[in-house]
Parts: C-alpha cells; structure tokens; sequence
C-alpha cells in the first residue's frame, strides 16, 4: 500500500513542470497522458505516482497494511515496519516504533484499532490500548481494556472514548 499526499489547494498537479510551491516540490517536466481508468494511476519515468487530475506531490511506499489513520495533519500506520508516524504534509517519518517494540503494529493482528488526537495517537490491539505522544511516539501509558476486543477508538477534545465486545466466559 502506498499513501498519496495531494494538496488541493490552488491547482497544484495541473500543469507538467509547474512549481509546487506550497511544498516545494518539483512536479514531473512532461505532461501525463490520463490512464485508461478513471481510478488507475501510473507511475512515471520519476517515480512520481500520477493520475489523470496531475501527481501526488509526494508519497509513503513504507506502508504494507490497512491499518492507517489520518487526520488533518497527521498519518500513523501499524505494519510489519512498526508503527509510523507520518507529517500529512510533507510524507516524513517523524517517528516509528520497531514492530518488535509493540504487538499492535503487527499486520496480522487484525482487531488493531486506531485513532488520532491533537496532541497524542491511541491504538488498541485485542483488549491492550497504547497511547503515545503525537510529536514523537513516546508511550504515554498503557491500559487493558475491560472488554475482550477494543472495535473502535474516537477522540473527543482531549477524551478518548473507546467502544468494544465483552470478555466472553466460557
């Protein structure tokens, strides 16, 4: 899985070799023929991902795994890498945590659950949350849900509200 960063501001991607000035980035010389369909890309001789509207102005080709949560300026991903911490605006790492430093960024886990507040990241793996700075991925703290399996988290301002299935007995 790749992350595509496109600003929708102004007409930035509309014309070949134009200057993207609100991140700096050189967009391809040469015009892109549209592809075949409306949602297939193509990748040109930059490795540049452009579609029929114009390019990415960037993107995150670390991600493996569903398990992304975006917000305005912000993108985590828990995947074989670990869990990343990625700048929306720019696509740089700001943090990862080595997948063998946290069980929630493993693919396979399929219940890891996610979301991101203003100033901290919340991911929950079965019944175990995590919750880590935003800025550089530090552990906050760690808590075991009352409940079997965490199926979705929301921040709320500073709350995190988090909804889940009770522990079953069998």
């Amino acid at each position: 899985m790749l992350i595509y960063g496109i600003s929708t501001l102004g007409q930035v991607g509309e014309a070949a070799g134009r200057q993207a000035t609100e991140f700096g980035v050189e967009l391809p010389d040469e015009a892109v023929a549209p592809p075949s369909e409306p949602d297939q890309g193509r990748v040109d001789e930059d490795s540049d991902r452009c579609f029929s509207w114009g390019c990415a102005d960037w993107h995150v080709e670390a991600v493996d795994h569903r398990n992304v949560w975006v917000d305005r300026d912000f993108i985590v991903h828990a995947g074989r890498d670990g869990l990343l911490g990625i700048d929306a605006h720019t696509g740089q790492l700001r943090w990862s945590i080595g997948a063998a430093e946290d069980a929630s960024a493993y693919p396979w886990a399929h219940d890891v659950v996610g979301a991101i507040g203003s100033d901290a990241v919340a991911v929950a793996n079965g019944s175990m949350l995590t919750v880590r700075d935003r800025q550089d991925g530090t552990e906050r703290f760690e808590l075991e849900l009352p409940f079997e399996r965490a199926s979705w988290l929301s921040w709320s301002d500073s709350n995190l509200i988090v909804g889940g299935g009770p522990r079953y007995t069998s």
